[in-house]
């Protein structure tokens, strides 16, 4: 009989697509069942990464983005801390069914998410938060610049992500994410404020969150 362990290991071998088509294709599949998998797991990404940014933007006032947002997870976890003003972008159109339903959006956006350009206008958010999809295959440090586009200067930004992948996933090993980081910080782009790790963040994996503070008025992005 197949253990939690062995499920465990088994959704997380799935969730690592060679390409977009296929991590849109797992998604859109995964999305009514992937709350449920989340909680038995005890994946404690969405209450790290909500109270990590309650804890550095106390306005509860301020718009913010709820970034690969997939069933709203992080965003129940806003609202329980009295956020009220949250948006959510994500590129699966079924987990925005999901989060839809749990009323918690003010905005539901539909839309790939990396380098490319958002449909979003300069210095809109107050505070950005991802969790979970700094992960193989998913994003990476070529999304910084976007996301430091659409917050505004002294805004804030939450990366949350299992530590370990910052030595085994091939988009973030021999420091690559962590150079980028301060890549940022060498520009002006933002201020490294925290780093921090959680131990049992998904199942027995330990998480780390980046913390930043914007510096750069987007509309003078290059």
């Amino acid at each position: 009989m197949a253990t939690a362990d062995d499920k465990c290991l088994s959704i997380y071998n799935q969730a690592l697509p060679t390409n977009q088509d296929e991590l849109f294709i797992l998604y859109d599949q995964w999305a009514d069942s992937y709350d449920q998998e989340a909680k038995q797991f005890g994946y404690k990404g969405p209450q790290v990464a909500a109270s990590i940014l309650a804890d550095h933007l106390p306005d509860k006032n301020a718009r913010i983005l709820d970034f690969c947002s997939g069933t709203g997870l992080v965003g129940e976890q806003l609202k329980t801390r009295q956020f009220i003003n949250i948006d959510a972008i994500d590129m699966s159109p079924n987990s925005l069914k999901v989060s839809e339903e749990k009323q918690v959006y003010k905005t539901l956006i539909c839309s790939e998410i990396g380098s490319t350009p958002l449909d979003i206008k300069c210095d809109t958010y107050g505070g950005l938060v991802c969790c979970g999809s700094f992960t193989p295959g998913h994003l990476n440090q070529s999304c910084f610049p976007e996301m430091i586009r659409i917050v505004k200067p002294g805004g804030i930004i939450v990366i949350s992500m299992r530590e370990e992948y910052l030595w085994t996933a091939k988009e973030f090993q021999n420091n690559q994410l962590e150079e980028a980081i301060q890549d940022m910080v060498a520009q002006e782009k933002w201020i490294l404020v925290a780093r921090k790790t959680c131990e049992g963040y998904f199942h027995d994996k330990t998480g780390v969150t980046f913390v930043f503070r914007t510096l750069f008025d987007g509309t003078k992005f290059k």
